[in-house]
């Protein structure tokens, strides 16, 4: 009498098929949440360094610019007041990016009014809309479906 011992090779390639397709739902589903939770401390950052540069800006008499860098993908926040300097650089996540685009701030906190389009890295279409009124210290970011 003969006792099969193992997996046929058809056995194990099914398990491996079964395993492998759990593993890359997995990742795809942990990837998507990640960027999320990444977009999100983002656009707290962003209205952080906003309010911070509306204050400088509107209030203590700073000039300022907010300069959206392509290359870099970073948006920078710069006032300036004789020799007194406030810069922060805030990183674009890696599933967004943006074009070049700057904003500049008179000492009374005024700003001409502009848009920023915030793109999908992964589906390379729009995202975001950022409307810019420095001016009323107001911005809005819509969400594109």
């Amino acid at each position: 009498m003969h006792i099969k011992k193992g997996f046929t090779l058809l056995e194990t390639s099914i398990v491996l098929l079964i395993t492998s397709s759990v593993l890359i739902v997995g990742y795809v589903n942990i990837r998507t949440s990640r960027d999320n939770i990444n977009e999100k401390v983002f656009l707290k950052r962003f209205d952080m360094n906003w309010k911070n540069m509306y204050r400088l800006t509107t209030y203590d008499g700073y000039k300022g610019s907010i300069n959206f860098d392509e290359n870099t993908q970073e948006i920078i926040f710069l006032c300036q007041r004789y020799r007194k300097k406030w810069v922060k650089h805030l990183k674009v996540p890696p599933s967004l990016y943006t074009r070049d685009k700057v904003f500049n701030i008179g000492r009374n906190g005024v700003t001409a009014p502009g848009k920023v389009i915030i793109y999908d890295a992964n589906q390379k279409k729009p995202k975001y809309d950022l409307t810019v009124q420095m001016g009323w210290g107001v911005y809005e970011i819509k969400r594109k479906n």
